[in-house]
């Protein structure tokens, strides 16, 4: 196992990588700095697995990683130890993350990690501490950690759930743009900044409400869980598939109340959705796996368990209320009229802070809401056609045949609504159509 000099530093900065030596199914794992840019005819730099439907140069750009690959490779060399030469690389990229898989001339392999600025900024990347709860506490199968030169001492988890909640709110606002802002055309920007803080107002009062319920608060318990558990980041055994070898990408994991993660359900215990056109038999393999998974929680982690068991609208206000921006203060707006219709309901104590508004009000937002979930519909439909992912990523292989579907896709319901306008069915103009397609024309 190559072990790197314990607690070495140097004036690296800028990205932060890790490399990954395999041997004997152990991993290596620790942590040094790249500083400046060198060009290279190689374009470690650039991305280049894939296009995005919506915006994609910006997101290409958002991607692109300025480091210095000639010093990369002379770090490698001086971590292999024995070592003189590269002997080849191989460069892998994610979405937030690029691995480069470098070879060297004695037979060991070394794996480099950076992120990109989508992962957020390096001073906010702790892995750290996460792999160190991981580690010491479970027997999860993580890569082991010899070195690094994060500061642990801003470990993330709340136990005091009043905090929690204001925490929530207090992020929502903080998204929000200056009022002064002239915001895009969008179905879900169509509301001003006031709209959004007068919602999130309200929201603070419903899940401080909510958090005092004892239904809430038995299912509280702070808790640790993955936040990508999907197929790609885990790895199996090549003699034995059923033997778990590792789990990877937790940078997006964090402490939070056990009820934060009851919706969430990794792609192979999650039912195939079915968006087509067409109707289509249910996945009966996938149907298995998702009881299998209900079970294991059941009796491995019965506070999960339990919150995915409680009535969603319960859990919904806390799930969305700092999303606002992202998803639109139509969305949170109708959870809170629906918590609040139904606040008796469930079994609630006094009344609920949010007041329903007026019928003519609500009119006005269930009209709103319906273009909200048409939207929704329209962009899931989009995402099994043309078989992107939400934000609209394509391998490069495929990007100049997805551009024509999609063109094909929009003209083909645009001509459909031409024609409904013709006999008299104006449900949806082009106009509208164009404001709701969730991808660039």
């Amino acid at each position: 196992m190559v072990t790197p000099r314990s607690k070495s530093r140097s004036s690296w900065c800028g990205i932060t990588f890790h490399y990954v030596h395999r041997h004997k199914n152990e991993i290596a794992f620790t942590s040094v700095k790249i500083k400046r840019l060198d060009e290279t005819s190689l374009d470690p730099h650039t991305y280049t697995s894939g296009r995005w439907l919506r915006r994609d140069k910006s997101e290409r750009d958002a991607r692109y990683i300025k480091f210095d690959f000639d010093e990369l490779r002379k770090k490698v060399i001086e971590l292999c130890h024995g070592a003189a030469s590269i002997a080849s690389y191989e460069k892998k990229e994610g979405g937030f993350n690029r691995i480069f898989i470098f070879s060297c001339d004695n037979g060991q392999r070394v794996v480099a990690r950076l992120p990109t600025r989508v992962a957020g900024p390096c001073s906010a990347l702790r892995l750290t501490p996460i792999f160190v709860l991981v580690q010491s506490n479970t027997t999860v199968p993580i890569p082991t950690i010899l070195d690094w030169s994060d500061d642990t001492s801003n470990v993330i988890g709340r136990s005091d759930l009043a905090a929690y909640c204001n925490g929530l709110i207090d992020t929502g606002l903080s998204r929000l743009p200056p009022v002064d802002r002239t915001l895009p055309e969008s179905p879900h920007l169509n509301e001003s900044v006031a709209t959004h803080t007068r919602l999130l107002s309200f929201g603070r009062d419903v899940i401080h409400t909510l958090s005092e319920d004892p239904r809430i608060r038995a299912t509280a318990a702070p808790t640790l869980l993955h936040a990508d558990l999907h197929k790609r980041n885990i790895f199996v055994s090549d003699d034995d598939p059923t033997i778990i070898t590792d789990i990877i990408d937790w940078q997006s994991s964090s402490i939070e109340p056990a009820f934060e993660y009851a919706d969430m359900t990794p792609d192979f215990a999650a039912p195939s959705p079915n968006f087509s056109f067409e109707d289509q038999p249910p996945d009966i393999i996938a149907e298995f796996c998702k009881q299998a998974f209900d079970i294991c929680l059941q009796g491995l982690v019965p506070r999960l368990y339990a919150a995915r068991t409680l009535d969603d609208n319960l859990l919904r206000p806390f799930r969305y209320c700092h999303r606002t921006w992202r998803d639109g203060a139509v969305a949170f707006r109708q959870e809170l009229i629906e918590i609040s219709s139904r606040w008796k309901e469930l079994g609630l104590l006094d009344s609920c802070p949010y007041p329903l508004p007026t019928s003519d009000e609500m009119v006005v937002y269930r009209r709103e809401f319906e273009n909200v979930v048409a939207a929704w519909k329209l962009k899931q439909r989009l995402i099994c056609l043309l078989d992107t992912t939400p934000d609209g990523w394509v391998p490069t292989e495929f990007w100049e045949a997805t551009k024509l579907a999609r063109k094909e896709a929009f003209d083909g319901i645009a001509q459909a609504m031409r024609d409904a306008e013709v006999i008299g069915d104006e449900s949806m103009s082009e106009e509208e159509l164009r404001k709701m397609w969730p991808f660039d024309i």
